[in-house]
C-alpha cells in the first residue's frame, strides 16, 4: 500500500491505459476508476476541515484506500473512451470528470478534438474548439494537428482562423501588465 500512496494514480493510470489500448476492455478499465470513485465517496460526510474534502462533493482522500481519479487518469479514460470510437460515452466521461471537480485542461480538450478528428465529425470537433476556447483555452501545435487530420479541412480552417482572430483580439484588449514585463525581462 505504501507505493500506491506514494505513486498516488500512477499505477491505477497504467493499467487504464492499457486496457483501454484492446477492445471490449473499456468496461474494465470504467470499472476501476469507478472503484477508485467508491472507494473516496461518502454520501454522509459533510465537508469539513478535518475531511480534506475535494470540490466539496463528498470525496476524500483516505489511507491505504484507492486513490481518487486525477486530471491524468480522467483523460486517459477519455482518450481510450474516443480511440475506440466510443464518442458518446467520451462525452459522458467529461460530464463524470466535471462533476468529480475535476476540470478539464488542454489536454482533455486537445484529446476529444483529435478523436473527432479522426472520426471525420467537423461539427463535432468545431464545437469542442469552441468550448475548449470558452474554457479559457487557446489553440496550440496540438490542437493544429488534430485539425490536420480532418478531410474536409475547408470549414475546419475557416474556423481556426476566426479562433485565431478571436485570440488575438482578447490579447489585445489585455495586454500584460508593466509590472509582469519588467519580470519577464529580469530572466
Amino acid at each position: 500500500m505504501r507505493f500506491i500512496e506514494d505513486k498516488k494514480t500512477f499505477l491505477y493510470d497504467v493499467i487504464i491505459k492499457t486496457l483501454s489500448a484492446h477492445p471490449g476492455m473499456l468496461r474494465a478499465a470504467l470499472d476501476i476508476v469507478g472503484d477508485m470513485l467508491k472507494a473516496n465517496f461518502d454520501d454522509k460526510a459533510q465537508p469539513t476541515v478535518h475531511t480534506d474534502d475535494v470540490a466539496g462533493n463528498g470525496l476524500r482522500r483516505k489511507k491505504g484506500g484507492h486513490p481518487i481519479p486525477s486530471e491524468y487518469t480522467w483523460n486517459i479514460l477519455l482518450r481510450g473512451f474516443i480511440v475506440q470510437k466510443e464518442d458518446a460515452s467520451s462525452e459522458r466521461i467529461l460530464q463524470m470528470m466535471k462533476q468529480h471537480g475535476v476540470k478539464p485542461n488542454l489536454v482533455t480538450w486537445n484529446t476529444m478534438l483529435s478523436g473527432y478528428a479522426r472520426l471525420q465529425n467537423v461539427s463535432k470537433a468545431i464545437m469542442t474548439l469552441q468550448r475548449m476556447e470558452a474554457d479559457g483555452h487557446e489553440m496550440n501545435e496540438y490542437t493544429m494537428r488534430a485539425f490536420a487530420k480532418l478531410a474536409r479541412k475547408d470549414g475546419a480552417l475557416q474556423k481556426i482562423e476566426e479562433a485565431i482572430g478571436r485570440n488575438q483580439k482578447r490579447r489585445d484588449e489585455f495586454p500584460p501588465r508593466v509590472d509582469e514585463v519588467a519580470y519577464l525581462e529580469d530572466f
